[in-house]
């Protein structure tokens, strides 16, 4: 009966006391197993070898017990599950982008329906001696803002089910602030079509922003505290609701009344958001972050639309007051939600400068624009030529010029106000130093009116 060597599985001569392959003692060598009946072929044949070459000699066990690897453990297949169960944020995030992508397409595609819709019957901004447009331009771009934001989070949401629903278990889920936000912009957004198709007199509009205002203080959403503004901090719901009612209503007025030329509304609404959601995420409130998100992705496709289209083409559209009384509410939220952050005690007033900080260019200018106007005994809601764009434009500038020379003030005051809470600067001053800087430039800005009549 032939041996063979226990380790490496060569046949050895009959006579022989040491593998003639490997050197091993016959005295180390398990005990010789038989070969098997049938030759087992090699695991991988090289293409070379041709169809009659012998097959190789069983391998005894010995040799799997030394020289072979170690299989891999029955469970690792549950541990590649577990591999791709932890990789599943990559194929989330693919996702989100393909959701993106689709959202971005459905406000441009419902964009273009508004616009159609508004050339087939004839809805137009009609340019008069107060308005710098030329041509006759649809004004029904505002119609996709809240249904495309509405839709944003319904596709974010919709790839992260088990997230949303342990979210809307947990007793720290916003449902109650993101409810109030959407009825609340659902009465403005009803109120913007009102008035687009027949135009809805101030009072109505004042009352209806009254109401989306009061709907953030039902969700929870005032404004408590100051932040040491003329020493004030913690305030009582007695006075921080009706505050809040007043910014709301003023912003939202600001943002409507600053979209005199192309794209200036929605950049300072696009910067502001930027900057709001920013906060948010830095401060872990993700799903507001989202909204801010899902309000960007909205506001950029009509950027572009306004910016870039061309009236005789039928490519341009304005937001009309729909897309401005929305997306003044959304900011307005925005601002409030940020100024009132909860986070570590010393970075507080910094949120609450950033809050208004962005905002401050529409908000001065229409408080401004009141003023002069009831000064001069005329009705503060009756528009005229006096709003800060107007006077860029008498300065010789173009829109292009105009709207850009507003974003880079609007950022300087945001920047110059981040430095100042920064290094210290109490709040109070800092809302000083930026009146007296904001008359200083109004005043400017009209002397150089003057000497250039």
């Amino acid at each position: 009966m032939p041996k063979f060597c226990g380790f490496c599985g060569m046949q050895m001569e009959d006579n022989a006391n040491v593998c003639g392959n490997c050197g091993t003692p016959l005295q180390q060598m398990s005990q010789p197993a038989a070969p098997a009946q049938q030759p087992v072929a090699p695991a991988q044949p090289v293409a070379s070898v041709q169809p009659d070459t012998p097959a190789a000699p069983a391998q005894p066990a010995g040799y799997q017990d030394f020289y072979q690897q170690p299989q891999a453990p029955a469970q690792s297949f549950d541990g590649f599950d577990f591999y791709a169960q932890n990789n599943d944020n990559t194929e989330d995030t693919a996702e989100d982008k393909e959701n993106n992508i689709d959202v971005s397409a459905i406000v441009s595609d419902i964009t273009s329906k508004a616009l159609r819709y508004a050339v087939r019957n004839k809805i137009y901004d009609v340019p008069d001696a107060r308005k710098v447009h030329t041509g006759n331009v649809p004004r029904l771009g505002g119609l996709a803002f809240l249904p495309a934001i509405f839709l944003a989070l319904l596709l974010i949401f919709s790839t992260h089910i088990p997230y949303v629903a342990k979210a809307l278990s947990d007793t720290d889920f916003p449902l109650r602030d993101f409810l109030c936000v959407g009825l609340g912009g659902l009465i403005v957004f009803v109120t913007g079509i009102f008035d687009d198709f027949r135009n809805v007199r101030y009072r109505h509009k004042f009352l209806a922003q009254i109401m989306a205002a009061v709907m953030l203080c039902v969700g929870g959403i005032w404004i408590n505290d100051l932040h040491g503004f003329f020493g004030i901090h913690q305030i009582p719901a007695w006075a921080g609701m009706p505050l809040t009612i007043l910014v709301v209503v003023l912003i939202i007025n600001s943002i409507n009344l600053i979209d005199g030329i192309d794209g200036l509304a929605s950049g300072i609404c696009i910067l502001g958001i930027g900057v709001y959601t920013l906060n948010f995420a830095e401060i872990g409130y993700n799903r507001y972050a989202l909204l801010g998100i899902a309000t960007l992705g909205c506001l950029i496709p009509f950027y572009i639309f306004n910016v870039f289209g061309k009236p005789e083409k039928r490519t341009k559209v304005f937001m009309g007051d729909t897309g401005s009384l929305v997306i003044g509410y959304l900011m307005a939220f925005f601002a409030i939600r940020v100024s009132t952050l909860d986070g570590p005690a010393k970075e507080m007033p910094l949120y609450f400068v950033s809050s208004y900080s962005i905002l401050l260019v529409p908000v001065f200018d229409v408080v401004r624009v009141f003023c002069k106007r009831m000064q001069k005994g005329n009705n503060p809601f009756l528009p005229d030529k006096s709003h800060i764009h107007h006077k860029f434009l008498a300065l010789g500038f173009n829109m292009r010029q105009a709207r850009w020379l507003i974003f880079i003030v609007c950022i300087t005051c945001y920047v110059m106000n981040m430095m100042l809470v920064k290094r210290g600067v109490n709040v109070t001053f800092i809302v000083l130093i930026d009146l007296i800087l904001w008359c200083v430039f109004q005043s400017w800005l009209t002397s150089m009116i003057v000497k250039k009549k």
